[in-house]
């Protein structure tokens, strides 16, 4: 799981900057619209907002996080090298199921949050 979420992260890291700008206009624009809205109608992007900024953020993240995780340790490692290479993958172990579960999570209020944003102003 590491290994994947790493060569995913490695192929989209040039993307980074492109994300947290992302995000930040999905902020921008979802704000926008709360301070400024006075009726239903005015907050069709709202919904969509929410949602962009969710997927970016959480694109952001995985770049961050797993651009770089610790080498799996071999036979010829000491002991005290080894040991510390283990409990660092078990951070990024916890840190990378953290994250799934996180975007199984975002995928449940995407659906919701759509679902929803349908039925007001497209349905």
């Amino acid at each position: 799981m590491l290994e994947r979420l790493n060569r995913i992260s490695i192929k989209l890291f040039p993307l980074k900057p492109a994300f947290m700008v992302m995000f930040i206009l999905f902020l921008a624009v979802g704000a926008f619209i709360v301070f400024s809205s006075n009726s239903h109608e005015e907050d069709l992007l709202l919904i969509p907002s929410v949602v962009g900024s969710l997927w970016s953020l959480s694109a952001y993240a995985l770049l961050r996080t797993f651009h770089r995780i610790p080498r799996v340790p071999n036979e010829n490692d000491r002991f005290l090298l080894k040991i510390k290479l283990r409990l660092k993958r078990f951070g990024y172990w916890v840190t990378g199921i953290l994250f799934l579960v996180g975007t199984a999570l975002t995928v449940a209020v995407t659906v919701r949050l759509i679902n929803i944003w349908y039925s007001d102003h497209i349905g």
